[in-house]
């Protein structure tokens, strides 16, 4: 489940997440903090005193969706960058609501977009674009400037030259 995976990102990176949000109630009690409910409950957070959210969503169209009625309940989305991750690139070439997992490299002078996610071992070479929404699954690769169009995939493993 990519929810623990980016919860333990989360507190490794010095967040303190508060609960889930996901339409199906979870079956078990593996989630380290409460079940909040459905996406309904996005629009409610600030009410509570929330003013941030994390996507842990693995299907690209989804997550934009997701983030876009997020930002419309007045959430913003936080940059998270695991300690372990190198990135040579400048924090504010990096969007909104951007996951860099655990041992992703990202060199000098790229430009990411909003909602991607970086998985471990992912390797982004300089003067590499990544546009929104964009998944780089596990131990991909990214040559020097490649552009990846946004809400794209990059395979487990795969290299783009």
């Amino acid at each position: 489940m990519m929810a623990r995976e980016v919860f333990h990102i989360l507190i490794e990176s010095s967040f303190q997440p508060v609960g889930f949000i996901d339409n199906v109630k979870p079956k078990t009690d593996s989630l380290p903090r409460p079940w909040l409910g459905g996406d309904e409950e996005l629009s409610n957070l600030p009410n509570d005193g929330i003013d941030c959210f994390c996507l842990a969503v693995g299907d690209q169209f989804i997550r934009e969706t997701l983030f876009d009625r997020a930002q419309e309940a007045g959430l913003s989305g936080p940059l998270v960058v695991h300690p372990s991750a190198v990135v040579l690139t400048s924090l504010a070439d990096l969007g909104e609501g951007t996951i860099v997992y655990p041992n992703a490299v990202v060199m000098n002078d790229c430009t990411i977009g909003r909602g991607v996610v970086i998985n471990s071992g992912s390797q982004v070479a300089h003067d590499c674009r990544i546009g929104d929404f964009v998944n780089l699954n596990p131990n991909s690769t990214l040559g020097g400037k490649v552009s990846v169009g946004p809400r794209s995939m990059v395979g487990m493993g795969a290299s783009v030259r």
